[in-house]
């Protein structure tokens, strides 16, 4: 959840900084620059303390990654731009990325804007559809068929069956998934590569569809029959969601509900025991199965899943009767290959698809508005270069945190090496009035007559045995003296005999008092020997007399 929230908040402050830039109404910036700000202050823990750096956290990588990628690819495009033509670069890529602000009426901006929103959602889709299976550890290239089934199956049972709206969503939900599952059985029985099934499906799907819709077609336009014509019934309904938009005829319930699937996408793989086990799957099918899962199964259901997400998301486009059915198709529509985009610049993140998939629509219909003189392509161009920068995330995140380990290793050596100087010096004067006080008490000197220790001199440098013989500093009685070593890292050892060691080096406390008294046992053993063995000596040589 904290990560939804600190996504929301950085898109936030990024798109009012964006709506400043373009001059567009300041209060607007404003509330969502605030916005942006609180679901930023609340991305924190609840002591108020980030459990990670703010440029560690994947989701801040993966937007800023994302954010370079756009940058490159609008700096690529502007130079090509610059060489096409100098004089009116800057105004192009101006219209580019302003899109539907361009236009000065608010008419012209609003309708141009539902026509963006009603693009970005089979857009959406077919990015969900990928980013779903790539978690999966599959890449479902065969979106691009799986949408193609999609609008196949949704056209016709609108004009051809004259079924309702809903009816024909779940049959292009169906053909998409079944489209899918073929890939799914072979990559689960026979180890068939998803990839190279998914790129023939696709050609073989889109001919089914040119056959399957020619009854469907209107012989004068080249084009299947208009839904509001044919079959009104099986347009989508807005519910008054076009009014919002100025009564836009194409908005519909589609755009809410994309958006909900979006959220149920992400809640299902990480919130879910579904999403766990398809996760685990893709990571190691085989540690997987040996865990009790069903590998093969799983791998089925995400394939159908991911297909029946793109043929949803056609049904979503053609069903609101903004686009209609060529008569002949020559090529697979490029949706779902632009729903790869949209993935991987979202960061594999169902969220985050949301955008990138309204921005790379946002573009591309800017491009469509530049002057004669520039090519409309020129926004297929700067998508494709995003679309290849896309490739660099995973290098660019890497990057991010290695500056930020080395940047707190640094930050971390700098404490510890503060904290270890102050802790030294307190600790070394402590210990140095403690000792003294316990040689003064062994001596019987009186505290004035003393020499003078300071908190400089250091601890090593006590007095030996011969200058002061009576000094004991026993463990039991140097418990204060037992903190502070404690403190500094000092252990004691009964076993060494080396005396007092410096603070923060492991060792041994051991009086002076216990080495002469283990010094007068050896001697009054050693007397003891000698007497022993010169009185066997002197009875020997009696009895021998």
């Amino acid at each position: 959840m904290k990560t939804g929230i600190l996504i929301v908040g950085i898109l936030c402050l990024v798109l009012a900084g964006t709506l400043w830039i373009l001059g567009q109404p300041p209060i607007l910036a404003v509330v969502l620059a605030a916005v942006g700000a609180v679901l930023l202050m609340n991305s924190k823990d609840k002591k108020g303390i980030e459990a990670t750096p703010f440029l560690k956290k994947q989701a801040v990588q993966t937007i800023l990654a994302s954010l370079l990628c756009i940058l490159l690819g609008l700096l690529i495009g502007y130079i090509v731009l610059l060489i096409i033509n100098p004089e009116g670069a800057w105004k192009a890529l101006s219209t580019i990325m302003q899109n539907f602000w361009s236009f000065s009426s608010e008419r012209g901006q609003i309708k141009n804007f539902g026509n963006t929103l009603v693009k970005t959602i089979p857009l959406l889709m077919c990015s969900l559809s990928i980013l779903f299976s790539y978690k999966v550890g599959l890449f479902n290239i065969g979106a691009a068929g799986q949408y193609v089934a999609g609008a196949g199956a949704a056209l016709y049972c609108a004009i051809a069956l004259q079924m309702p709206w809903w009816v024909c969503m779940i049959a292009a939900a169906l053909a998409g998934g079944l489209l899918a599952a073929i890939s799914g059985v072979l990559k689960a029985t026979r180890n068939v590569n998803e990839v190279i099934s998914g790129i023939m499906l696709n050609w073989i799907c889109l001919y089914l569809v040119n056959m399957l819709l020619t009854p469907c077609q209107d012989i004068n336009m080249a084009e299947t029959f208009s839904l509001k014509k044919s079959n009104p019934g099986a347009m989508i309904p807005t519910l008054g969601i076009n009014s919002l938009l100025n009564n836009h005829q194409y908005v519909t319930i589609a755009i809410p509900m994309a958006i909900l699937i979006a959220v149920l996408i992400w809640y299902v793989m990480t919130k879910t025991k579904l999403g766990y086990e398809l996760r685990a799957t893709g990571l190691n099918k085989d540690a997987a199965k040996y865990a009790g899962m069903k590998g093969h199964f799983n791998i089925i259901l995400t394939m159908t899943i991911s297909g029946a997400l793109a043929g949803l998301g056609a049904s979503m486009l053609y069903l609101t009767d903004t686009a209609k059915w060529p008569s002949a198709v020559a090529s697979v529509p490029a949706m779902g290959f632009n729903g790869i985009a949209a993935a991987f610049l979202g960061g594999l993140h169902p969220i985050g698809a949301i955008f990138s998939s309204f921005f790379i629509q946002h573009i591309t219909d800017g491009g469509s508005f530049m002057e004669k003189t520039y090519p409309a392509e020129i926004a297929s161009l700067v998508s494709s270069v995003i679309i290849y920068m896309c490739a660099f995330v995973l290098y660019f995140r890497q990057t991010m945190t290695k500056a930020v380990d080395g940047r707190e290793e640094r930050r971390r050596a700098k404490l510890v090496s503060q904290v270890r100087s102050a802790m030294h010096g307190e600790l070394e004067g402590e210990l140095s009035g403690i000792v003294q006080a316990e040689i003064e008490k062994s001596v019987g000197q009186d505290p004035a007559e003393a020499p003078e220790r300071t908190a400089d001199a250091p601890v090593e440098m006590i007095p030996a045995p011969d200058v002061l013989p009576k000094v004991q500093l026993k463990k039991e009685d140097a418990a204060p003296l037992d903190d502070l070593l404690e403190r500094a890292a000092v252990t004691w050892d009964d076993d060494d005999d080396d005396g007092l060691v410096p603070i923060g080096v492991e060792g041994s406390v051991t009086s002076v008092q216990e080495k002469k008294d283990k010094k007068e046992k050896k001697d009054k053993k050693e007397k003891k020997d000698k007497k022993d063995k010169k009185d066997k000596k002197d009875k020997k040589g009696g009895s021998d007399k």
